[in-house]
């Protein structure tokens, strides 16, 4: 949720790439960094980059978290399970 609440809020994110969904939720690095896990290293390397960026679309991100809404994601899963 944290990284969906990022996006709405058009905040520049940076995000471990664990397997339990960042990877999907940041479209592999377009919405936010994504670096290693348990890679201390590149992960203060691009919270330092992020914290200088100041060209990212604000509005990009919010349109991304849109697509989380929880009434886009019923349907997508209601379209998933209808037989």
């Amino acid at each position: 949720n944290v990284l969906l609440e990022a996006l709405i809020n058009e905040i520049n994110i940076v995000s471990t790439d664990c397997n339990s969904g960042p990877a999907e939720i940041l479209s592999n690095g377009k919405y936010g960094i994504l670096v290693p896990v348990d890679n201390v290293k590149a992960l203060s390397v691009a919270i330092t980059e992020e914290l200088k960026e100041t060209s990212i679309d604000k509005n990009i991100l919010k349109r991304r978290a849109k697509d989380f809404l929880p009434s886009r994601i019923a349907r997508q899963y209601l379209e998933l399970l209808a037989p």
